[in-house]
């Protein structure tokens, strides 16, 4: 059994990286004399970056529209004496003064909802 494994990145920027070759037992070992042939598995460094990264933006446009349905329509606090609604009543925003992305998927039930989905991404 002899398993070659090419990984390629076709940004000219990038370097190829590449195991040329993997024996579990000697050559001709198990078959007589003759060289097996190689299994080689090519993986797409870029295809696999790109799937990541439609899988994380999915994900977090599924988290800010749960936010949107579920969450910020229920939050009320009060900011200095008068009556707040929704993302104005983050704690990002009481203790930082801004929110920031991570909001959406911080408060229930939008946070069992994206966890979800989260295996999938």
């Amino acid at each position: 059994l002899t398993l070659k494994i090419r990984i390629r990145q076709t940004s000219k920027h990038q370097h190829r990286i590449k195991m040329s070759s993997y024996q579990a037992v000697p050559l001709g070992a198990a078959e007589g004399a003759k060289s097996p042939k190689p299994t080689i598995l090519t993986i797409h460094v870029e295809k696999i970056r790109l799937i990541a990264y439609i899988g994380f933006w999915g994900f977090v446009g599924f988290s800010i529209i749960a936010s949107k349905i579920l969450v910020w329509p229920r939050m009320t606090c009060e900011r200095d004496g008068e009556p707040a609604f929704g993302k104005d009543c983050t704690d990002l925003k009481t203790w930082f003064g801004t929110n920031n992305i991570c909001i959406n998927w911080d408060y229930e039930p939008s946070t069992q909802l994206t966890a979800l989905i989260y295996p999938f991404f």
